[in-house]
């Protein structure tokens, strides 16, 4: 639909998906907030930890100078109908996923997620996830990225 490298989309959609299966299993997430980003595990409310691990995940793209917005993408509220539509033509479109399976209004609902202007956030240190991640706004975003890519690549393979 856009003409965007594939990194770059990912770096907007994998956050998205990652909030919309959160409460499908939170405890998944929250392993790879410990595991990748050195996040505490808050066994009490997981949903917590996996929210950290995902707000570290944009923190890491926006290191990297990736987009972490729909619009940043030149993507249009406007075109989810379409975007779906697309993705209904294609063989084997729907359901599609192995974590969760992913329906039309579900993949509505994704987009309608990456429209957040993550870069409008500020951030700030957080005292339960390893500080060399955030310091400061994503704009002054100070992060050990070649090993992060590394870590992260580990996690998704466990």
């Amino acid at each position: 639909f856009y003409d965007c490298a594939h990194g770059a989309g990912l770096a907007v959609v994998l956050p998205a998906w990652m909030e919309y299966v959160l409460p499908h299993d939170p405890v998944r997430l929250a392993q790879f907030a410990v595991r990748v980003f050195g996040c505490e595990m808050n066994f009490a409310n997981p949903e917590d930890t996996a929210r950290q691990g995902i707000e570290k995940l944009c923190l890491f793209f926006l290191s990297l100078g990736m987009p972490t917005a729909f619009e940043e993408l030149g993507a249009k509220a406007k075109d989810i109908p379409d975007m779906v539509a697309h993705r209904a033509e294609k063989p084997g479109g729907f359901p599609f996923g192995g974590f969760v399976k992913i329906q039309p209004a579900d993949m509505e609902a994704m987009w309608k997620v990456l429209r957040k202007a993550r870069r409008k956030v500020e951030y700030s240190v957080n005292p339960t996830c390893s500080a060399a991640f955030i310091t400061g706004t994503p704009e002054r975003i100070s992060s050990p990225a070649r090993s992060s890519r590394f870590w992260l690549m580990y996690w998704w393979t466990v």
